[in-house]
């Protein structure tokens, strides 16, 4: 990718971020208990068979010497459940706090958190252009 792709990439993002509205209305969802575990399920699923998840864990494994001895389910197991209390508790924290905050925003205050998030993005962007010496 040259140089001009990367700046349209970085003008398209800034672009898409600086100009969007955020909703009217929030989204209707449904709170029925096959809704829930559904969604639970096709998440879970989404999660486990991303290659990126297989190949994380793959390095986390080979980082702690685990596929060295046929003898380590046990520190492979600990490994796991970490990762998965882990993941399950920001995912708790983060859902919470969001559905805290989710009637005390109005649309003046999204707007400007979507701004915000876009000028961040695009610095990123700009700092990874910069930093690997396409754009001097």
């Amino acid at each position: 990718m040259d140089s001009f792709d990367w700046w349209l990439f970085v003008a398209f993002v800034r672009n898409k971020g600086l100009f969007a509205r955020p909703a009217e209305q929030a989204a209707q969802t449904k709170n029925t208990m096959r809704g829930i575990w559904w969604s639970y399920l096709s998440t879970f699923l989404l999660t486990i068979t991303n290659p990126m998840t297989i190949l994380s864990f793959i390095a986390v494994f080979a980082a702690l010497g685990v596929a060295t001895s046929s003898h380590e389910y046990m520190s492979a197991t600990f490994t796991v459940v970490g990762v998965f209390l882990g993941s399950a508790l920001w995912w708790l924290i983060l859902s919470s706090v969001a559905g805290w905050m989710r009637g005390k925003l109005n649309r003046a205050i999204l707007l400007w958190i979507g701004r915000l998030s876009a000028v961040i993005i695009v610095g990123f962007g700009v700092f990874g252009i910069v930093s690997s010496g396409v754009i001097i």
